[in-house]
């Protein structure tokens, strides 16, 4: 077991002790050590693969852009309508 108050240091330490060997498990394993820090040090709760709050709406979900699940948004192309004329060069 690994007891601590500092994301930085508890990671450290879970991969010098070889708990820890494949990448994408290391950066899950920093993004939620991470936010049970933040919660730690706010007072907040902290959830497992929970988010720490809510995020205010942004103006790209305002114009419709929509998030892939796990909070990145994914910007729809603008219409073609929409787009300025490209300049070419001869």
């Amino acid at each position: 077991m690994i007891q601590g108050q500092q994301a930085d240091v508890i990671a450290a330490t879970a991969v010098e002790r070889g708990f820890v060997t494949q990448l994408d498990h290391a950066a899950y394993l920093g993004r939620e050590l991470q936010k049970a820090e933040a919660a730690l040090s706010g007072g907040a709760t902290y959830e497992q693969d929970g988010a720490l709050g809510e995020l205010p709406r942004s103006q790209e979900e305002d114009r419709g852009t929509k998030t892939n699940g796990r909070g990145v948004q994914m910007i729809q192309p603008a219409p073609a309508d929409d787009m300025p004329p490209s300049e070419s060069t001869a």
